[in-house]
């Protein structure tokens, strides 16, 4: 907490107003009860006033009764001083309300009342304490509901306070997780509506639409993100991810060299850029990316099966054997790597582990033709060779 967080001090004064009687009506009735409240702040006095007399009201009760060393009066105390540090004119980043600031001062809420009921109503309050304790339980059980996963508790979030950027965007990415990508879309477009200038909002929603195959409006996303902000590693990731997909080979691996500019220990980026300098035929160069990739992913079966391609393109045939082997020995079920250690074998004259490879590839994937084509053919020139003597 601190100034310089984007709140003027009296604007966050304001709005704590309505927060802390906000919070007085949730202890009585904790409905509806809200994950992330968002920045929403109170903008004018006037907006304020019912909540700052209320709010005198209270502390000028509270500090009455403290006067006159009662139990109520160390109530109010416990509650508005515990609340005070983020309850002020001081502003909290993130959101001026959250409800689990008020855990510690809702104890002295509860006891409070449950101590007056006590004075007021001596034993005849059990039913009704007991009851409230009953009705309350449901209610809490109902609202756990709420977080059993991401998705349930970003979607009461955005119910509940539909103005919340931050919201949209937890829920989208959510739902992008679960490659809901249609929904997560909506989502991010929703806080982009609430907040224009949202990088993550943007970057994600552009994310969302190349997964969903419109590559050409996520680029119009990544490229509408000005200025750069400068954590952008992943933003020309996720540009070149989209170049590539538009078969833009060139502009893909300029955005790979600028991601890897800003952060050289991006493994993934590495791996991507040396497929892209495979696909223009600098076989050379991909080498070296993936060697550096495996440098920061030495257990990726990805990368050792495209080096792999690579060494075998600039005929060190027995070098890509062994990147093969490697990337079988870490990913047993990698059938395309099976095929490609199993095209090599063949090529060097090893049949038989060589038609092993194929018939493994093949358990994996029943319907891959390569596989099926190559040991058929294996199997067919083993048959045809005339018997030794």
């Amino acid at each position: 907490m601190g100034f310089g967080l984007g709140y003027a001090w009296w604007t966050y004064g304001l709005t704590e107003c309505w927060v802390v009687v906000h919070y007085l009506l949730l202890a009585l009735w904790p409905h509806p009860l809200v994950f992330d409240y968002g920045r929403d702040v109170i903008g004018t006095a006037r907006e304020a006033l019912p909540w700052a007399l209320a709010l005198a009201a209270l502390v000028g009760g509270a500090a009455a009764a403290f006067a006159r060393r009662t139990a109520l009066g160390f109530a109010g105390a416990w509650f508005f001083l515990i609340l005070a540090p983020a309850s002020s004119v001081v502003p909290v980043s993130f959101q001026p309300m959250a409800e689990h600031r008020m855990y510690l001062s809702l104890a002295a809420v509860a006891a409070a009342a449950v101590a007056g009921l006590w004075a007021w109503l001596g034993r005849r309050c059990l039913p009704p304490v007991l009851l409230a304790a009953c009705v309350l339980g449901a209610a809490a059980y109902e609202r756990n509901l709420a977080y059993r996963d991401e998705v349930s508790i970003w979607s009461d979030t955005v119910s509940k306070r539909p103005s919340n950027a931050r919201a949209h965007l937890a829920l989208g990415s959510a739902l992008a997780l679960e490659d809901r990508n249609g929904e997560a879309a909506e989502q991010f477009t929703a806080a982009l509506r609430i907040d224009p200038g949202d990088f993550e909002a943007r970057r994600n929603l552009g994310l969302a639409l190349y997964h969903l195959g419109r590559v050409d409006e996520a680029l119009a996303e990544y490229r509408g993100i000005v200025p750069p902000t400068p954590d952008s590693a992943p933003l020309h990731f996720d540009i070149a991810l989209a170049l590539d997909q538009a078969g833009r080979t060139g502009e893909a691996i300029a955005e790979y060299l600028k991601a890897l500019r800003i952060d050289p220990g991006d493994g993934e980026a590495r791996t991507n850029l040396g497929i892209a300098l495979y696909r223009q035929g600098r076989f050379g160069e991909a080498v070296v990316q993936y060697g550096l990739a495996l440098g920061i992913l030495p257990g990726s079966a990805r990368v050792r099966f495209n080096l792999g391609m690579a060494l075998a393109r600039m005929g060190g045939i027995e070098r890509a054997i062994d990147q093969y082997r490697e990337a079988v020995r870490l990913d047993p079920g990698y059938a395309e790597a099976r095929n490609n250690l199993g095209a090599l074998l063949a090529g060097t004259g090893r049949v038989p582990e060589a038609i092993a490879q194929f018939e493994e590839a093949l358990r994996l994937r029943p319907d891959y033709p390569m596989a099926r084509a190559s040991l058929e053919a294996l199997k067919a020139r083993g048959q045809a060779q005339p018997a030794g003597r």
